[in-house]
Formats: C-alpha cells, sequence, structure tokens
C-alpha cells in the first residue's frame, strides 16, 4: 500500500494533458481495468486521472482498456461490458469514497491498497479518494496527476506480485519531494526491470484469458467475480466476498 507523507512543495506541478495519450503498438500486452467509482468523482477529473495512469503503463510497454462501470449491481448487469465474466486479463479497480475508506479501518496515511486471491494472483485494487485528493490539495498538485499516479501504483501491486516495493521508481512506498516533483513532471514511472516483469505478467494472462474464451466462449472462468454488493460488505468486514470460488483475503497484498 502507498502511505501517504506531508510535504512542501514550492509552485504548482504540471499534469498530463487530456490529449497526451497516444497509441502504442497493437502486439503489446493488454490488461482491462474495470473502474468503479464510489467516490462520485469529476467527469474530468476521473478522465485525466485514468489517461495519466494510461501513461505510465504505456512507457512500460503494456496497453490498458478501461471499463467504467456502474457501481450499482443491477446497472451493471445491464451494462454489456461490466456484466460479462471477468478473464485473466481482467483486473478491478474501485475509487472509494471517505466512508468506505474509513470502513477498511487502514492507517490515515495510506492511499490505496491492491489485494489477492488465494491462489496468489492479483486482481483487486482500489485508492482512497479523499486523502489522495487532500495531499495533492496540500502539496500543490493537480488531483488528477496525484490519482492517476496512484491507481498506477497499486495496479502495480497486482502485476508485480507481493514484495513489489522498490527504491526507484513509482513503486517507491515513502513518496517523498523528490517523488511528487517526478510525477508532476510525468516521469514517475516503472523502473526497466518492473516493465519488463509487467509486460511478461500482462502476456500471461492475455494468453491465459484467450485460453479461458476458447474452452469456454460464453462464460469463461474469471478471477475476479466480485459485484459492488460483495465489495462493500468485504469492505465493511462482514466477511470474505467470493470470487470464482477463491477466497479474498484482505492482507495478501502490500
Amino acid at each position: 500500500m502507498l502511505p501517504a507523507v506531508r510535504l512542501l512543495l514550492l509552485g504548482s506541478l504540471l499534469g498530463l494533458p487530456l490529449g497526451a495519450e497516444s497509441s502504442i503498438p497493437v502486439t503489446d500486452p493488454q490488461i482491462t481495468v474495470r473502474l468503479y467509482d464510489y467516490a462520485n468523482m469529476a467527469q474530468e477529473v476521473l478522465e485525466r486521472a485514468r489517461r495519466q495512469a494510461a501513461h505510465i503503463y504505456r512507457r512500460a510497454g503494456l496497453r490498458l482498456s478501461w471499463e467504467i462501470c456502474p457501481i450499482s449491481d443491477d446497472a451493471a448487469r445491464e451494462n454489456r461490458d461490466c456484466s460479462r465474466r471477468a478473464d485473466a486479463a481482467t483486473i478491478r479497480m474501485s475509487i472509494l469514497s471517505k466512508i468506505m475508506a474509513k470502513k477498511m479501518a487502514n492507517k490515515s496515511t495510506e492511499f490505496g491498497y491492491a489485494v489477492a486471491l488465494a491462489n496468489g494472483h492479483g486482481v483487486i485494487a482500489g485508492i482512497f479518494y479523499e486523502r489522495t485528493v487532500r495531499e495533492a490539495d496540500s502539496v500543490g498538485i493537480a488531483r488528477h496527476t496525484m490519482l492517476g499516479h496512484t491507481i498506477a501504483h497499486e495496479i502495480g501491486h497486482l502485476l508485480l506480485g507481493p514484495g513489489s516495493h522498490s527504491t526507484q521508481g513509482i513503486m517507491t512506498p515513502n513518496w517523498t519531494q523528490r517523488e511528487i516533483y517526478l510525477a508532476g513532471m510525468n516521469t514517475f514511472v516503472f523502473t526497466e526491470s518492473q516493465a519488463t516483469k509487467i509486460k511478461a505478467q500482462a502476456r500471461a494472462r492475455n494468453q491465459e484469458a484467450a485460453v479461458q474464451w476458447a474452452e469456454r466462449n460464453e462464460r469463461p472462468s474469471g478471477r475476479n467475480e466480485l459485484t459492488s454488493s460483495d465489495e462493500i460488505a468485504w469492505i465493511s468486514g462482514r466477511g470474505r466476498a467470493k470470487s470464482d470460488e477463491r477466497a479474498l483475503t484482505r492482507d495478501s497484498a502490500h
């Protein structure tokens, strides 16, 4: 998880322009991110944060495909993309409201979380919206820049696996003034070795997803079959959420 730090930063830092998301070779692996906005973010901020995270992964050689999903289970079932059973190359990212963040009983200095199923595969992550934007405001960085980097960091845990914090790059656990400055300049990214591992993991997931669709085209076996109701129950500590018969544990990723 990414701890928040109190920083003093002079001036405003740059954010990624909306038009900065360019194409990358179609041969690069792709991960689908199902995004659930429980915090009811302003659409422009959400779009810019999404583009910021995509930009970071594009530099690592990975394409992120986004599905913006309704938080209501009924509405999600009516959504063509979000009602499709998730495959191995699909992960879930939630933007949690202040109330939901409190229910998780995490340290107030944490910006987000990433968890794995009992088999060790990382498929579910989230960020604490109020904490993240409050930190962005306090250090003078654009909200979407801070949100986008935090999203990228937590997805990084899912793809890199346990022990993925590092002393360099975006997977640094404690962000100082230097890291925040690099984020504002759009140069706070994955290291070369992390990018290599991310691409390898994504390719493996793409191959597994292809097998799933070939074997069970109408209903492929998924890793993260979790409804919004399941997630809210899990966040509230009312029991474990289930995903394709695999238990979701709260402390399986850091």
